[in-house]
């Protein structure tokens, strides 16, 4: 009986979690794209520190974070990761002391509000149904590199992973760095999707833990090496899980 009384008690728990979350997210986006347009920089803050902590706050989350000894002010680069769940985004927009912007899937455009502020914070929407828009996109986002030092983030699986295993990874974020001869740096994300569950918002409170790995040079493959260039960042990031979950 009791089991069952705290069950109850924690799905409770869980439902106003969701409700204050799915709220606060849509207030922080309207609020985003009204001081966007004063005030980009503040913007940007409101997402990557207001918005996130509380996001990772709300549902429970301790945020264990390993930068590697990377220097952050050696950039820009494309920072890649493992994606389970969707505290992914606020847990490393929370502790990654520069700014990032991501690379989203186009449909995230349409989200009412939420779409908005992603346009107001920079990010960098691919249209995977039509190869020509990708490109334009991809060579939007190589500009803003070249020309704004702009540090990019991308979830190369182009999904969340339902078993939590590396899903294959799409190959668009790694030709952006190719051709723009930056470094692409993996991000190994351990206890995301024990704490937040695709696809609902029911959470359990519990540590994630996010770990920096060593850049790998682009500038060392050829376009004609893509491939080898994409497996080889695919198994980097295989290596920096397994370091990661060896440590604890």
């Amino acid at each position: 009986m009791l089991k069952k009384v705290l069950t109850f008690a924690w799905l409770f728990v869980n439902v106003i979690q969701a409700f204050v979350i799915l709220f606060w997210t849509m207030f922080c986006a309207v609020f985003v794209v009204l001081f966007g347009y004063v005030s980009p920089s503040f913007a940007r803050w409101v997402v990557y520190r207001f918005w996130a902590y509380s996001f990772s706050m709300i549902m429970g989350a301790k945020i264990v974070y390993d930068d590697g000894g990377i220097d952050w002010k050696d950039g820009p680069r494309l920072f890649y990761a493992n994606h389970s769940s969707n505290i992914d985004i606020p847990a490393i927009l929370s502790h990654t002391p520069v700014p990032l912007h991501f690379i989203a899937k186009k449909s995230l455009r349409h989200f009412p509000f939420v779409g908005q502020a992603m346009v107001t914070v920079g990010t960098i929407f691919i249209d995977r149904e039509n190869l020509e828009k990708a490109k334009k996109s991809l060579e939007l986002a190589k500009r803003e590199i070249l020309e704004n030092g702009k540090n990019l983030v991308a979830f190369p699986e182009g999904t969340r992973s339902d078993s939590g295993e590396l899903l294959p990874f799409k190959k668009g974020a790694f030709l952006l760095a190719l051709e723009a001869g930056i470094p692409v740096v993996p991000i190994a994300i351990d206890g995301a999707r024990d704490r937040l569950r695709k696809p609902v918002l029911f959470s359990t409170p519990g540590p994630i833990r996010i770990k920096v790995g060593r850049p790998i040079d682009s500038t060392k493959f050829s376009y004609e090496q893509r491939d080898e260039f994409v497996k080889t960042a695919r198994q980097a990031l295989i290596d920096l899980r397994n370091e990661q979950k060896g440590a604890h």
